[in-house]
């Protein structure tokens, strides 16, 4: 045909989309922990007078089946679930209170334990699941902000 020819190249810009994580209270080991423990991409806080325990516990939360579970020992600086978020995202927490008869607060921080609040949710003796967004990137901590609640799983998603 004689004519010109033009060839184009796309190239698909990058994702800034993180990776999801996860942590499940079924990957941990089972006992009492006076230091802090990592697991994956998360950190659980505790200390000798702060303590933390994976304890047994079988229970079935919307289909999926837990045999243990993370139970954080009521508020302080020293009990918390940390991890680092690459952007926005969301976060889910399947949780109860280690009372039957009452209500904690589960609260998600940035910056450290008693950071500026993101969001706080009501945890009842009933296992269900929780759900916060984060807007940006940072480090994010989980914590009660008053007395014992199990935790058994959390997730980050982009």
């Amino acid at each position: 045909w004689g004519g010109a020819c033009q060839l184009w190249i796309l190239e698909k810009a990058s994702d800034t989309k993180g990776t999801d994580i996860s942590l499940s209270a079924n990957d941990l080991t089972y006992g009492n922990y006076t230091n802090a423990i990592t697991s994956g991409s998360f950190t659980i806080g505790a200390s000798s007078s702060k303590n933390v325990a994976v304890l047994n516990r079988n229970t079935t939360v919307y289909g999926t089946s837990y045999s243990k579970v993370l139970q954080m020992n009521g508020n302080s600086t020293g009990r918390y679930i940390k991890f680092t978020a690459t952007g926005a995202c969301t976060v889910k927490v399947t949780a109860a209170s280690t009372s039957t008869s009452a209500s904690r607060t589960l609260r998600l921080a940035s910056g450290s334990v008693g950071g500026s609040t993101v969001g706080n949710a009501t945890i009842t003796g009933t296992p269900s699941t929780v759900t916060y967004k984060i807007p940006s990137a940072g480090t994010y901590y989980l914590y009660s902000t008053g007395s014992g609640i199990y935790v058994y799983q959390v997730n980050v998603a982009y």
